[in-house]
């Protein structure tokens, strides 16, 4: 905590003219909390005290280290949406910008070495799996060797790469290209930049770096740089327009029943999809990556659930092709298509079925 304390206080003393006025107080409360937890763990003597002291001081600490945890995210969500506002009003970063993200990326990469446990152990649950950062994996940007990676980033990674989902589907480079487009930065750029880019993902937020200095042939060139943090809000709404903007309702096909459709995949492969009152779910492998990202990725989930859109549907060509299909572009929407349909088809079962109304048997006479 001492080293996260020493960083925070660099952007307070160094920084503080480049911070806008919503990430002040965090960053204060993060630098008394750091400060505090130093003093409280310091505040016994480990060898001689007794063990309920010891279990006193530690869950004290585990609150403080949260407490900081939390400030801290308070305070780079502030930066993040400083950095958005500038962006959009085409205004050039101060050039002490990078250094103060950098300050703030080793704060939060020293907390989550060092304070780990006590933050796990007040609220965030990590499913931490043994992973070798030499081995092959998704993509270089989740895993330069030259990079310290997070906790959370570290344990979205497999030893199979195949279930990195949530890196693969969510916070891919393809969805980073676009969300570099969408601040402004050229085809050529995008370009050139995309193969220099770190993505590390933290449980709240995506820290993004791409170097505004390479080398290439031998000679060191300058190229378009960044570095920020990048709410998980932006991945998932990047994802939830691609998967809009390639879905056709013109590749379904009717299938056996009213609920259900057959979906013809660009390789000719046809997957079937299944229509339920509050979701539709597909056989495509898409959708089953998709799904498992999201189960990888809490605060994603969460903002999935809160889409105005989707509210949880699992986003994919697929299903948004259904919804073009019965004319909807939100869950709401299709929720009421379906009663429709349902209706409709129950109204034509009734109208073609046939009642087999047996004769009446003729009395017996009685003799």
């Amino acid at each position: 905590m001492h080293s996260t304390h020493c960083a925070l206080a660099v952007i307070r003393e160094k920084y503080f003219s480049l911070l806008p006025d919503s990430a002040i107080a965090p960053l204060e409360t993060a630098i008394q909390l750091s400060e505090k937890y130093h003093k409280t763990w310091w505040s016994i003597w480990w060898n001689s005290s007794n063990v309920r002291t010891k279990n006193r001081i530690k869950e004290e600490c585990n609150h403080l280290a949260f407490d900081c945890y939390t400030a801290m995210m308070e305070c780079a969500i502030a930066i993040n949406t400083h950095a958005a506002t500038q962006s959009a009003l085409n205004i050039k970063p101060h050039s002490l910008w990078a250094g103060m993200i950098s300050t703030l990326h080793s704060a939060f990469r020293w907390i989550e070495e060092e304070n780990h446990l006590e933050i796990n152990y007040r609220q965030l649950q990590l499913n931490l799996q043994p992973t070798t950062m030499n081995k092959p994996f998704s993509a270089i940007a989740h895993t330069r060797a030259n990079y310290n990676y997070s906790i959370f980033h570290q344990s979205l990674l497999h030893e199979n790469n195949g279930e990195d989902y949530a890196l693969r589907h969510i916070y891919s480079l393809e969805n980073t290209k676009v969300l570099l487009t969408k601040w402004g930065w050229s085809a050529e750029q995008v370009k050139t930049g995309i193969d220099h880019t770190t993505i590390d993902v933290y449980k709240n937020v995506v820290y993004l770096h791409i170097c505004n200095k390479v080398t290439k042939r031998g000679q060191l060139i300058k190229i378009r740089g960044i570095s920020r943090f990048i709410s998980k809000i932006d991945y998932v709404e990047v994802l939830i327009n691609r998967c809009w903007t390639k879905s056709d309702p013109y590749k379904l096909e009717p299938g056996s029943d009213w609920d259900e459709l057959i979906a013809r995949g660009n390789t000719g492969d046809f997957y079937e999809v299944k229509l339920y009152q509050h979701e539709i779910t597909c056989t495509c492998h898409a959708y089953s990556g998709i799904e498992k990202a999201f189960e990888q990725d809490p605060v994603a989930t969460k903002h999935l659930m809160l889409n105005s859109k989707t509210h949880g549907q699992i986003p994919d060509k697929h299903i948004f092709a259904v919804w073009k299909y019965l004319g909807a572009e939100s869950l709401q929407q299709y929720e009421y298509c379906w009663m429709e349909r349902k209706e409709a088809a129950m109204r034509e079962q009734d109208k073609c079925s046939w009642q087999y109304e047996p004769e009446p048997e003729p009395e017996l006479a009685d003799y």
